[in-house]
C-alpha cells in the first residue's frame, strides 16, 4: 500500500515487472535495503478493525537506515489526514 504525500489517497504500487522500464542493478545503493528489518504486525484499530495479519517495514526504521527511503513524517502526516476524512465521513 501507498499513500500519495500531495493527495493523502491510498493506492497500491505494482511490482511486476510488466510496468517497470529502464531496470538497473543498484549495486552499492542495495547495502541500505539489505539493512532493513522486515517485521509481522498488527495495525491499530482505527486502521484495521479486523486486526489482519500484516508484514512490511516500520517507516521510523527505514529513516534511520536511510533518510532517503523513509519519509515517515510525510506518510504519519498524510495517514492522519486520511482516518481524520474517513472518521468525519463515517460521522456523516
Amino acid at each position: 500500500m501507498t499513500i500519495d504525500s500531495t493527495t493523502s489517497l491510498l493506492g497500491i504500487a505494482t511490482s511486476s515487472l510488466g510496468f517497470k522500464q529502464n531496470i538497473k542493478p543498484m549495486d552499492k545503493s542495495s547495502e541500505a535495503i539489505l539493512a532493513l528489518k522486515p517485521v509481522t504486525f498488527l495495525y491499530n484499530q482505527k486502521i484495521d478493525p479486523k486486526a489482519i495479519p500484516q508484514f512490511g517495514l516500520v517507516a521510523e526504521d527505514v529513516e534511520k537506515v536511510n533518510p532517503d527511503l523513509g519519509g515517515a513524517r510525510q506518510r504519519r502526516k498524510a495517514l492522519h489526514c486520511a482516518l481524520r476524512r474517513s472518521e468525519r465521513h463515517v460521522a456523516q
